[in-house]
């Protein structure tokens, strides 16, 4: 079993993520596995010390923390489908922290250093933040226990486990600092203010630790930022705080606490004031005097250790990740001085694979034959920014090449399809020219009206089907999936986590080339069959929306009210296009995690979103005109919690104009559920914020609908 240490500070500026990452990197590098979690869920920062070493840089699709607790708050307030009954350990998949860890790209022997971030950092994570209720997550629907499954699945994976802490006194920061760590290690900066706050907040946690029956804390005090102009104010300073501090050291002996105060104190060092640089590569040498020496010592004192053996980064790799990480550099970095670590699947020989080739029947290799290998089916934003996608794909394609002796290539397309638009001719074209597919089935994957349509075509064309777990499904599949047998799921890691989760944890490397290897062959056995006629996007229904799931807060029924065309004077964008209005309504979703009907604004809409989120789009046009303005108004009576109105506008208002809608709508108005958009950019903001914000509101007033399953049970524990 490892360890969990969390890093903690009562104010701001102390230097506690820098201090933190830079122990993760050490401990790694001495050949440990090691996760660092950025529960700092206001102000998240810690991958910003691992920018060189991240796909996804700004972490615009990297999934976290927050996903990870409202992935269980969403499926702890869903009744169980009919199908079965949901099993009492049910929350334990969605404490598999393997599911939202991304590894960082970097050679560390034998260890292994990986992040949870805080969640995806786009448009509507701060909105997830302030509007995720912790009161309801702890009382109503069993948190408690949820994180203790979660504290369980983070050991169980690692030997060490850092957390960086919220400042202050919050619930998340209780939650870092009394139920998950073994050790806590407290930041503080050399003033009153900071050491009085820290010192009180770390004896509260000894005795809420103590309460809880937890086993006994380990409290390392941690002064930081130390400025030694002023000599006589420095070791007043000192003295006061480790005389405040004394009580908590008492797991080391007399002598041991002086040795302690002496190489842990942390110097004010202007090079590492400006840019978020790890002491690993800003010092050439761990000596004594840098920052450096000092988290090495830090780091050998939170494993109890009086030395560690651990690899520095060589000095030409040193400086190419120096070039990356400051201000000063004013042009992009060259692709050559990227540092890729990860490898793609490892290809076997030419040789062995023109034995195995002929050991099919293959007469021989570099076959030329028109069409595709196989088709990629996945969902647009499962693609993400890592690169994942793009590398099992090619990796995939080179195993059918070498397995099969066709060299026709992979089809996978990264295009971004205009809003509204059918398939481009080259999608339709491979559907008809593929020799199977591959679908990496999500979650996302099954909500998505465009990746329902590519598996009717293919299911029409008698396409044999190679379904893999990008993201694990636990809802129930829509039906047309479910006969399917799934590649590697006898692999317990891909189906527990999935092959997105498997291909971002460097260690489970083997794991991927398994099943990169078994996928080929199975399609390389393919017979290659005639060419399909080409379906059509209008003809073809979507194979996943008669049994789409229905889960709480992650269903939308939209409908969008708008005249058919521009009218006079043309608009700068096309909201008065109902099918682009809903191509981007379901896009924003997906990427929230949505499923979407559409329909109609009738009098029955009221009925249709009783056990869902509704969300009406309407032209500004139409608002007083239009035979459906009378149906809005009475909508707006009701006031409905999880129901808001979107206005569209042809462009920015004229300044000092006072739009009408209020007094039309004044129920939604009044309650904040009634938006405006004037670009099509801003629409997709305000619909995807809006989304958030409904499910936060359903969850914590049960208005869409209430849970009959049992709540997981509560641990003993007092936060």
């Amino acid at each position: 079993m490892g360890e969990i240490i969390t890093f903690y500070s009562y104010k701001g500026g102390t230097g506690r993520t820098m201090a933190m990452a830079n122990v993760a990197w050490i401990l790694a590098a001495a050949g440990n596995r090691v996760l660092m979690v950025d529960w700092d869920l206001e102000a998240p920062g810690l991958h910003r010390y691992f920018y060189p070493f991240l796909r996804d840089k700004e972490l615009a699709t990297s999934t976290g923390v927050m996903d990870l607790v409202m992935d269980f708050m969403v499926e702890a307030m869903t009744p169980p489908s009919s199908e079965q009954d949901r099993e009492k350990t049910w929350y334990l998949r969605y404490a598999d922290v393997l599911r939202h860890a991304v590894s960082i790209d970097w050679d560390f022997g034998k260890g292994q250093l990986d992040l949870l971030p805080a969640g995806r950092q786009n448009a509507s994570y701060a909105m997830r933040v302030n509007s995720f209720n912790w009161d309801n997550f702890y009382e109503r629907l069993g948190g408690g226990t949820f994180l203790e499954a979660l504290r369980a699945s983070m050991l169980r994976e690692y030997e060490y486990v850092l957390i960086d802490s919220r400042t202050g006194v919050s619930d998340t920061s209780g939650i870092c600092t009394v139920q998950l760590p073994d050790k806590i290690v407290v930041c503080f900066t050399l003033n009153r203010q900071s050491i009085e706050g820290a010192a009180s907040v770390a004896y509260s946690i000894v005795e809420a630790r103590a309460r809880a029956g937890r086993s006994e804390t380990q409290v390392f005090p941690v002064p930081t930022r130390v400025e030694k102009a002023e000599t006589l104010r420095l070791d007043a300073a000192r003295a006061a705080s480790r005389a405040r501090f004394d009580g908590l050291l008492s797991h080391l002996s007399e002598d041991a606490r002086q040795r302690y105060w002496d190489e842990i104190e942390v110097a004010y060092q202007p090079f590492y004031a400006y840019e978020e640089v790890l002491a690993s590569f800003g010092d050439a040498s761990p000596r004594v005097g840098t920052l450096l020496h000092t988290m090495h010592r830090l780091a050998a004192r939170l494993i109890g250790e009086p030395e560690i053996t651990w690899h520095a980064p060589p000095a030409e790799k040193r400086d190419q990740v120096l070039a990356q990480c400051g201000w000063a550099s004013s042009t992009p970095t060259p692709k050559a001085a990227v540092l890729p670590t990860r490898r793609a699947a490892a290809l076997p020989t030419p040789e062995a694979a023109a034995t195995r080739a002929l050991s099919r029947g293959v007469s021989g290799r570099g076959i030329v034959r028109p069409g595709y290998s196989f088709f990629a089916s996945y969902a647009r934003p499962d693609a993400g920014s890592s690169g994942s996608l793009e590398t099992f794909v090619h990796d995939l394609g080179e195993f059918v090449r070498l397995y099969s002796g066709d060299d026709a290539p992979p089809f996978l397309d990264l295009e971004d399809l205009p809003i509204g638009e059918a398939w481009p001719d080259s999608v339709a074209d491979a559907l008809a020219g593929c020799r199977a597919a591959v679908c990496l089935v999500s979650p996302t994957y099954i909500r998505s009206v465009s990746c329902g349509r590519e598996f009717a075509a293919l299911k029409r064309q008698e396409v044999p089907i190679f379904p893999v777990w990008w993201v694990p499904v636990r809802e129930p599949l829509p039906a047309p999936l479910r006969d399917l047998a799934f590649a590697g799921r006898e692999n317990n890691i891909i189906d527990r986590s999935g092959l997105h989760a498997v291909m971002r944890i460097g260690r489970y490397e083997e794991v991927y080339h398994v099943l990169i290897e078994d996928l080929a062959e199975r399609i390389a056995r393919t017979p290659r069959g005639p060419r399909r006629a080409k379906v059509r996007w209008e003809e073809t229904p979507d194979a996943f929306t008669s049994s789409a799931p229905a889960i709480l807060g992650t269903q939308v029924v939209a409908a969008c009210v708008a005249p058919t065309t521009a009218g006079p004077g043309g608009w700068s964008w096309r909201p008065f296009d109902s099918a682009m209005v809903s191509e981007l309504i379901q896009r924003a979703a997906l990427e929230e995690g949505f499923s979407t009907v559409m329909t109609s604004l009738t009098p029955s809409f009221v009925d249709e979103i009783r056990d869902r989120i509704g969300l009406i789009l309407v032209a500004s046009t139409v608002m007083e005109s239009h035979p459906d303005a009378e149906i809005l108004r009475q909508v707006d009576e009701l006031a409905i919690a999880t129901l808001s109105v979107v206005v569209v506008e042809p462009g920015a208002p004229p300044a000092g104009s006072k739009p009408r809608y209020p007094e039309l709508l004044p129920h939604l108005s009044g309650s904040h559920q009634l938006m405006q958009a004037s670009s099509e950019d801003e629409l997709a903001s305000v619909i995807r914020r809006e989304l958030v914000r409904m499910r936060s509101r359903a969850i914590r007033d049960k208005t869409v609908r209430t849970s009959s399953a049992e709540a997981p049970p509560q641990p003993k524990i007092t936060r």
